[in-house]
């Protein structure tokens, strides 16, 4: 009996040391993930936000984008665009929509008009991004910055906007692309000139305050060629 008494004990020392091993895996790899997910408020890069692989998808590979920190998923289609094109037209997406209810909440007190959910769908799950060749420049040869129309998803984006940003830092790029795809995606949902030109203002400076990174002195029109 003391023989059977002993090798309990034993089995029972044995269990409890490798459930406190599988506890401490456990808790290392869920603050490994906390970790990977956290947002820095200066250059608004988040594991999945910006730089890991889910924004990192060749182009054309129309892969969603997760968040492993906030939960925020997109369904943005990026079409025949470079691989930078493709992680930054993403990333802006991306954080455009987790930060939601900010950007909406700027945009608004911007423009003086709702932002409503067809801008929001756009950004997150139905809209869809082409960048467009050389030799499909439109406007009697002096290529167009981007273009949508209403009731269409797609937005193209043209050589002039994709060459004159290039040579910028990241977060002044990202910028650039906030304030265009805010406009297009303006039109993409049936609003007019003068709204769309008042939401890129408005996309801008959201992206200008939100992210430190972004130069101080960006000049939309100098810097992105947008009106």
């Amino acid at each position: 009996m003391n023989r059977i008494n002993q090798t309990i004990l034993k089995f029972s020392g044995w269990t409890q040391i490798y459930a406190g091993c599988l506890f401490i895996v456990f808790a290392a790899l869920i603050g490994n993930s906390a970790q990977a997910g956290m947002e820095n408020p200066d250059t608004g890069e988040t594991c999945q936000g910006i730089d890991c692989d889910a924004f990192s998808d060749t182009a054309g590979s129309n892969a969603g984008a997760t968040s492993g920190s906030s939960g925020t998923t997109i369904d943005l289609k990026v079409i025949d665009c470079d691989a930078t094109q493709d992680k930054d037209i993403n990333a802006v997406a991306w954080n455009i929509v987790d930060d939601w209810e900010n950007f909406e909440k700027l945009v608004e007190a911007e423009t003086g008009a709702n932002l409503g959910n067809c801008a929001k769908n756009r950004f997150s799950k139905n809209g869809k991004v082409k960048c467009m060749p050389s030799d499909k420049c439109k406007n009697n040869g002096d290529c167009l910055n981007g273009w949508s129309s209403p009731f269409t998803k797609k937005i193209k984006i043209y050589p002039q906007f994709l060459t004159k940003i290039a040579g910028l830092d990241q977060a002044d790029r990202r910028a650039c692309y906030a304030a265009l795809l805010a406009h297009e995606f303006a039109h993409s949902c049936d609003l007019g000139e003068d709204g769309a030109e008042d939401r890129e203002d408005a996309a801008f400076k959201y992206w200008k305050d939100r992210f430190a990174a972004t130069s101080d002195t960006l000049n939309m029109q100098l810097n992105c060629g947008l009106d």
